[in-house]
């Protein structure tokens, strides 16, 4: 709960009515690997916070499963269609690794941004955030060769290397696995000289 709380005002100072409110609404929850936290036609009700561990977001096209992000140490998750819309969503969510988190349900997510000017300030400040991360990905990925997006991920998240299976990371790309795996040693080979 503390990680949350620091998150949040490293985005903007906290009022002591809204810390208070927070300490007494967040919930805590731990995933084991490969548990799901969401599933595809389910409705989103809660928006997390992840103090550890690894999540993926993914969806199903026909008989092929896409990855669509992966949701680390100090980021917040959701299937935001859902969430916002309360209806069934398609994503999936599932810790890669074992997880705590912390979240907030959708009534008291409400309440809190009626009540608490700052923390709505906090969530414009974080969906401005999503998406410039989302724009980004857009513009990284689906417009560029494979070299540029496994480089694009080498310079944004070298972690997800270590983290996430090849399969996963090439889904992601939107390349295929071989091709992910020609990438990955053509820059190993690239690194090992320098």
């Amino acid at each position: 709960m503390i990680c949350l709380l620091t998150f949040l005002q490293a985005i903007q100072p906290l009022s002591i009515g809204l810390e208070k409110t927070l300490k007494a609404i967040v919930r805590r929850k731990t995933l084991k690997w490969r548990e799901y936290l969401e599933k595809s036609g389910q409705i989103c009700r809660n928006i997390y916070f992840v103090e550890k561990g690894l999540l993926r977001c993914d969806y199903t096209i026909g008989n092929k499963t896409v990855s669509h992000s992966f949701r680390k140490e100090n980021e917040i998750c959701a299937s935001w269609a859902s969430y916002f819309s309360q209806q069934p969503g398609i994503i999936n969510i599932q810790a890669l690794e074992k997880c705590i988190l912390h979240y907030i349900d959708f009534e008291d997510f409400y309440m809190l941004t009626k009540k608490f000017p700052e923390f709505n300030s906090i969530c414009w400040t974080l969906l401005g955030k999503c998406l410039r991360t989302s724009d980004q990905r857009l513009m990284q990925m689906w417009m560029q060769p494979a070299y540029n997006r496994f480089q694009w991920l080498m310079s944004e998240s070298p972690d997800l290397l270590e983290r996430v299976s090849g399969k996963d990371l090439a889904s992601y790309l939107g390349i295929g696995p071989v091709m992910f795996s020609r990438l990955k040693s053509r820059v190993s080979k690239q690194i090992d000289k320098v």
